[in-house]
């Protein structure tokens, strides 16, 4: 403190961190030049740093993070707490996690080398986006395609995910740019009725297992809107063969068959779209999205 005039400042496990104010002058003059910076701040001075730098710039929190249960893992195997300490650190680091627009979040549960791939698309502004149709957290379609998914991975030792019907294709920008896209989607389109008609598999990872959507006048209507706003144009709206993944795996055809011939069309009930979620979705591994 007495060698420098502190700009951002905090105190974490009885020490002081700060951003000396010369280098935040520095910063404001790089951000009129548009340069990019990147630096590392306690969560308790994010709202100072929005409100210091955010007038003339887009300011994100970068929130690098794993599930509570890899977290618990990846502290347990250090050794240095109990397992009671354990799980109240990740409660408390979960419950204090940024949230908002401005929050981009890296889940860093895949290879180091992914990591670092998404860590930079995060820091050049090219991070993929997918919209997403889903049921109504709570809904009996949301519980019986979860369940679902949840046993086929657990069958499969691959992880789950939450079940989704993707409008339009991937979009790749900077946060605030997908998001502003997203909303206008979410204005623009009406409500939809999902229907699924039967079950399909494919040799491809993401459509390894899937129950197929009737593609209603509506939902096409929808998915070309969407392609329209995040892409600017139509022309990449054909084909559009709407499905509810419901296992990311590579198997053979006739697992894959086998599989699908368990499976009802009508295991999973139709429902009433009232969710459009913007979910990032960079790489191959799903469990980061």
């Amino acid at each position: 403190r007495r060698a420098f005039a502190a700009g951002l400042e905090w105190s974490a496990h009885s020490t002081q961190y700060a951003i000396p104010e010369h280098v935040g002058q520095a910063i404001l003059q790089g951000v009129s030049d548009a340069r990019s910076f990147v630096c590392n701040v306690s969560r308790s001075v994010i709202g100072d740093c929005l409100e210091r730098y955010g007038g003339g710039a887009d300011v994100y929190a970068l929130n690098i993070t794993a599930d509570a249960d890899t977290l618990r893992q990846r502290l347990a195997s250090r050794g240095r707490e109990s397992a009671a300490e354990v799980s109240k650190r990740v409660a408390r680091a979960k419950e204090r996690e940024p949230k908002g627009d401005h929050v981009i979040h890296i889940r860093n549960e895949a290879t180091p080398e992914e990591g670092v791939d998404m860590l930079v698309a995060a820091l050049t502004g090219e991070l993929r986006y997918s919209l997403w149709l889903v049921p109504s957290a709570g809904s009996e379609t949301a519980a019986a395609a979860g369940r679902l998914i949840g046993e086929l991975a657990q069958h499969h030792d691959v992880a789950p995910f939450r079940p989704h019907i993707t409008l339009g294709k991937t979009f790749t920008g900077d946060q605030a740019e997908a998001l502003a896209r997203a909303k206008q989607v979410a204005a623009t389109i009406e409500k939809l009725y999902i229907n699924f008609s039967g079950v399909g598999h494919e040799d491809h990872k993401f459509r390894c297992l899937y129950l197929s959507v009737d593609a209603s006048p509506a939902l096409e209507a929808a998915h070309r809107t969407a392609v329209e706003i995040m892409h600017g144009s139509a022309t990449s709206a054909k084909g559009y063969a709407p499905h509810l993944s419901l296992l990311y795996a590579a198997l053979p055809e006739a697992e894959r068959a086998a599989a699908a011939n368990t499976i009802g069309a009508k295991a999973v009930p139709g429902f009433q779209c009232g969710e459009l979620a913007l979910v990032m979705t960079f790489g191959s591994s799903h469990q980061c999205w």
